[in-house]
């Protein structure tokens, strides 16, 4: 699949820049992306990390996370334990859905200050934020553009297994915990097809980059 756009990119208003979405399922290529955009000089705020940050010792997600779970899911130093709680939410859906409906509000929130802090600091340029879950939650309707980053089921699998150290199940069960990439596609002004080689994958990032900086900058003159 090449790299393809919408024709109807929505503008942001003037004298503000455009807010970018970058989303795809697990092991798609979407943070190999995100450091493109970053080496390309724009500010990108991984969600993720966001979500870290929300869930630390003390922080309001964190309590409500073991009041539901239970101290069974924290490190011998008072952290969650991520691998674990992961096993619990990945194989049961409603599970899944109480976290979620713990973390990404928070998420949401830090990611809305974040945007509103760095106008000033990029009106020229794009901002960009990356998630997993920017369909899923609605947050993309917030956003001026979203690019989805995609691979087949089989590099996603291949991939999980390198980095997370799991078997073909585990991974499939990751993968089938999310939604399709065929529905998320639908709210896409982008794509990315990460399966190729390195060059590849940039140039489709530097082609959708220079389309962001144009639309940005007849904005801003507008």
């Amino acid at each position: 699949m090449r790299n393809c756009s919408k024709t109807d990119i929505r503008s942001s208003a003037p004298g503000r820049s455009l807010h970018v979405g970058i989303t795809g399922g697990i092991a798609s290529g979407k943070s190999h992306v995100s450091r493109f955009f970053n080496r390309l000089g724009c500010m990108v705020l991984d969600a993720d990390q966001v979500a870290r940050q929300v869930v630390r010792p003390g922080c309001p997600a964190y309590r409500e996370i073991i009041e539901h779970f239970g101290p069974g899911v924290l490190t011998l130093t008072g952290e969650l334990d991520r691998p674990k709680l992961g096993t619990i939410v990945f194989t049961d859906p409603e599970e899944r859905r109480v976290l979620n409906s713990i973390v990404h509000p928070r998420v949401m929130e830090e990611t809305d200050a974040w945007l509103a802090a760095h106008e000033e600091i990029c009106a020229n340029a794009p901002l960009f934020v990356e998630a997993a879950l920017m369909v899923e939650t609605s947050y993309y309707k917030k956003l001026d553009s979203v690019i989805l980053v995609f691979c087949p089921t089989e590099r996603q699998r291949e991939r999980i297994a390198r980095r997370d150290g799991l078997t073909a199940e585990q991974a499939d069960q990751r993968i089938r915990s999310q939604m399709p990439w065929e529905e998320k596609r639908k709210a896409a002004d982008f794509i990315i097809d990460t399966s190729g080689t390195y060059r590849q994958t940039l140039a489709q990032t530097v082609a959708i980059f220079r389309q962001l900086i144009s639309t940005s900058s007849d904005t801003n003159r507008a």
